[in-house]
């Protein structure tokens, strides 16, 4: 299990700037598929306090997520788990022991109350530019496809600088609309 920060800023583009992005900077990446499978909870505990509990499947790795916002950015926790589990997660909502499933418990969320809440599958392209982690991102929920810039710094306020600055070079608005990809796919 692995607990991380994350300090990101986020701005819808539309699709002739995704794909000047895209086309700029495809060498400097790897493009990936990932689907996120979200939950919520009947008693909206999760979507009250801006929780994100997903499942997120890439070519090789299944974890689990809980995302949660804290003053300076994101408290992620992330645990490993294996392809039946996943299954137990979907069908049964089945959490597995450990980290997060104590988490949930500690913001008195019961795995009995866990619904499947919406599911998104983004192609990603991502590169680092100095200290900053870009992510290109075109994704694809409920017969909408949309596209979005995330840059993710050491804190907030480095990423939010030189996003506007990024995004600036690059003749692109900065929106700032950090409209997460879970509200997108479960509203």
């Amino acid at each position: 299990m692995a607990n991380h920060l994350e300090c990101e800023i986020k701005s819808m583009i539309n699709e002739q700037q995704y794909l000047y992005l895209y086309n700029k900077y495809f060498h400097l990446g790897k493009l990936i598929t990932q689907e996120n499978i979200y939950f919520n909870d009947r008693n909206d505990i999760l979507k009250n306090l801006k929780i994100c509990l997903r499942i997120r499947t890439k070519q090789d790795s299944i974890n689990l997520y809980v995302k949660a916002p804290i003053k300076e950015g994101n408290l992620e926790i992330k645990q490993p788990i294996d392809s039946f589990t996943r299954q137990q997660l979907i069908q049964k909502c089945i959490l597995p022991n450990g980290e997060i499933k104590d988490y949930l418990h500690q913001i008195n969320v019961d795995e009995k109350d866990l619904y499947l809440s919406g599911s998104l599958i983004t192609e990603r392209l991502s590169f680092l530019d100095g200290k900053y982690l870009i992510c290109i991102d075109k994704s694809y929920y409920k017969n909408i496809v949309d596209y979005e810039i995330e840059i993710e710094g050491p804190t907030l306020l480095e990423a939010e600088q030189y996003a506007k600055s990024w995004f600036k070079k690059e003749n692109i608005p900065f929106k700032g609309d950090n409209i997460p990809k879970s509200v997108r796919a479960t509203s």
